[in-house]
């Protein structure tokens, strides 16, 4: 993602300075940024898409929502950035809850690896919560533990985009600085779906979690597919058909694909709802990407890899 990101903003022609270290609920972050005669920008924003928007370039400028939502032109010094585009932000983080009622989080791999203690040097931390808390699991009552139960509904309900405040409609919201080209209100069906699902993540044994983690998950993936073209992809079983699929080289890697307006692309993007897509067991299965004799997998012991 690194070199992905590099060589976008280079062929702007601008030096970026590096990405600004983020905390927050969101899996997936992005940094939005614009460009005027080189120089860098000043700003960042969050968001799970790159869109387009006016954006201050100035080192002493206000912020970037300081001008008026109704006023229909931006500052004289800012660029209009009219692109849309997605990036992978990978997170290096390892979390297993167990039960809800056991938590192991840090850095260190789940495996021999790391838990043996005789190779990798890693920090973890393990969670047993004393204070119960009377729920349910597969729809019977169950006796979890406080801050596993808790934690983990949140995580599911952030990875289900059910977080109040924290959607891809606020997201749009402020990339437009309040004043998008779409209508961002979410709309009663909307308000109920997300009230049903953030009550189905509390039990993750029930057909309820089941259908919202999976059908927000296929959801997403079409949406990406239509709109970026990403890959790896359920769709794509070898090389041919990875090749037609890419839009080709007119369009830069990320990018959405063109024919579209802005408020069109942004309008089926509204559908994204947080991180979740399906793993793409299928990406090029009938292909053989096995090491062949001489490649240098073969040369370095199995061990080393687990």
């Amino acid at each position: 993602a690194t070199a992905d990101n590099t060589s976008a903003r280079k062929s702007q022609g601008a030096v970026y300075p590096p990405p600004q270290t983020r905390t927050g609920p969101q899996v997936l972050e992005h940094e939005v940024r614009g460009i005027q005669n080189t120089q860098p920008t000043s700003r960042s924003v969050q968001t799970t898409q790159q869109s387009a928007r006016s954006i201050q370039t100035t080192q002493d400028s206000p912020p970037l929502h300081s001008h008026s939502a109704a006023s229909d032109q931006p500052p004289a010094d800012t660029e209009v950035i009219d692109q849309i585009v997605t990036e992978l932000v990978y997170v290096h983080s390892k979390l297993m809850i167990v039960d809800d009622r056991y938590v192991i989080m840090g850095s260190a791999n789940i495996n021999d690896r790391s838990m043996v203690g005789n190779r990798d040097s890693e920090m973890a931390m393990v969670v047993e919560d004393t204070e119960a808390l009377v729920t349910s699991m597969d729809g019977r009552p169950y006796q979890a533990a406080r801050f596993a139960h808790s934690l983990r509904v949140q995580l599911c309900q952030e990875h289900c985009g059910l977080l109040e405040g924290f959607d891809q409609l606020r997201y749009i919201n402020e990339v437009f600085a309040g004043n998008p080209p779409i209508d961002t209100t979410r709309t009663s069906d909307e308000d109920a779906h997300v009230k049903h699902g953030r009550k189905a993540m509390e039990d993750p044994l029930s057909s309820e979690f089941h259908n919202v983690w999976c059908s927000t998950a296929s959801t997403n993936e079409h949406v990406f597919r239509n709109v970026f073209k990403c890959v790896p992809d359920n769709t794509i079983e070898t090389f041919e058909q990875y090749r037609k699929f890419i839009p080709g080289p007119s369009v830069p890697h990320g990018h959405a694909v063109p024919g579209h307006t802005v408020a069109e692309t942004l309008q089926t993007l509204r559908a994204v709802r947080g991180q979740l897509v399906p793993m793409p067991l299928n990406f090029l299965r009938q292909e053989n990407l096995g090491a062949k004799l001489g490649d240098k997998e073969l040369l370095v012991p199995v061990e080393v890899f687990t």
